[in-house]
């Protein structure tokens, strides 16, 4: 993984550039499995929490191969709990809620969203807590409207 490309992924992500995002988050992933840094938790953490996103992001944009994105998040999600981390389940369990509505349960997208929310508080993230239950609040109100 060359400088900087974990933030260009990022930057990619907030455009919404989905294909791009996912090309740089798992570009050298294998180098940096195979390296000295794989023991570094935080950096494999970081880097799997950055392409699950990137992969449901795609997945949400029709690529082509989008069952094979939601398993690839999936495990992502498996691998970030792992860690054993407040951030980590957190961010796992947020991957589980984007899974679950990529899946067509939105009601179980929105019980997770709430969940991610409750972990990130606890973990001190209360940018991220917002976030998930923006997005909780926003899928209780389109189930109310009937605009899911």
């Amino acid at each position: 993984m060359k400088p900087g490309q974990r933030a260009l992924a990022q930057i990619a992500l907030y455009r919404g550039d989905a294909g791009q995002a996912l090309e740089l988050a798992t570009q050298g992933f294998s180098k940096l499995n195979r390296s000295s840094l794989r023991t570094v938790g935080l950096i494999l953490a970081l880097n799997r929490e950055q392409q699950g996103r990137a992969r449901l992001a795609a997945a949400m944009q029709g690529e082509k191969s989008e069952q094979r994105l939601i398993k690839g998040a999936k495990k992502d999600a498996t691998t970030l709990e792992g860690f054993g981390l407040p951030w980590t389940s957190a961010g796992a369990t947020l991957l589980s809620a984007q899974v679950s509505l990529l899946e067509g349960k939105m009601e179980e997208g929105a019980e997770l969203f709430g969940q991610a929310a409750a972990l990130y508080e606890a973990a001190g993230m209360a940018a991220h807590a917002e976030v998930a239950r923006w997005r909780r609040d926003e899928l209780e109100q389109s189930e109310l409207t009937g605009t899911a």
